[in-house]
């Protein structure tokens, strides 16, 4: 019991890092943005050209664009955890071969999940292309 609740532990703190970084990225991404607009007068040349950053402008191609790119920066995140997990595993494993094996494991199901995930992401992209296509013609 006490090692099934140690492994929960370790399960929530990885989630909980996982949401932090992402969090603390995101937005040290966006005050970035935001202050290379203001800095570069960007905003007022776009805005003069008529491209504003309204976001009730945003078609509904553009809104599922944006989704998918959010899920997949959480889905790039925890691939990248999962690698380093896996990793600092298999170098621990001390010789251990049921840890290494555990740590191959690990790796693999990371890669083939990065390969599905990018495959969706093509297949995404080229439907959301295609229907756009459809209703330009």
């Amino acid at each position: 019991m006490l090692n099934l609740f140690k492994k929960n532990i370790n399960t929530n703190l990885l989630i909980t890092a996982t949401v932090f970084v992402s969090t603390f990225f995101l937005k040290v991404y966006n005050s970035l943005a935001a202050t290379f607009k203001e800095i570069s007068g960007l905003g007022t040349s776009g805005d003069n050209a008529g491209y504003t950053a309204n976001l009730q402008n945003i078609s509904g191609e553009g809104l599922i664009i944006q989704i998918i790119n959010l899920v997949l920066t959480f889905v790039g995140v925890a691939f990248l955890i999962l690698m380093i997990y896996g990793g600092i595993s298999w170098m621990t494993a001390a010789g251990n071969d049921t840890k290494v094996d555990k740590a191959k494991k690990i790796l693999i199901a990371g890669v083939i999940g990065i390969i599905v995930v990018f495959s969706a992401y093509v297949i995404s992209q080229f439907v959301v292309g295609f229907f756009s296509q459809q209703t330009l013609n």
